[in-house]
């Protein structure tokens, strides 16, 4: 938990939009597997609004993959850890149906 938060610390305001998602992501994902649903839903929520401000900023290749639909995956998986499944599913079948084909691996793995 604490790499979690120093690495939003690092991030900070004025990091990239995506790679500040990223951070609230690892740091509800850190929440998640201390069983703290409040908490890693409310750095869910940081993170989409974090992505809410992705531009045209120049920012490093490995965040390619930081988008709306990862956040939702995210999200869903939250909900599953946390034993709250009748919340992932409407939030996995919503972002698989606009889920871009050429991704097969992970519409493969929810088959």
């Amino acid at each position: 938990m604490t790499l979690a938060y120093a690495a939003v610390a690092a991030a900070g305001p004025h990091a990239q939009a995506r790679a500040r998602a990223l951070a609230w992501n690892r740091l509800a994902w850190a929440h998640v597997h201390g069983g703290e649903a409040d908490a890693a839903m409310r750095a869910l929520g940081e993170a989409g609004a974090a992505l809410e401000g992705h531009g045209e900023e120049d920012e490093p290749a490995y965040l390619y993959w930081v988008n709306a639909h990862e956040l939702q995956i995210m999200e869903a998986r939250a909900y599953t850890e946390l034993r709250r499944p009748l919340r992932a599913v409407p939030l996995l079948t919503d972002v698989l149906h606009r889920y871009d084909a050429s991704h097969a691996r992970e519409l493969e793995r929810c088959r």
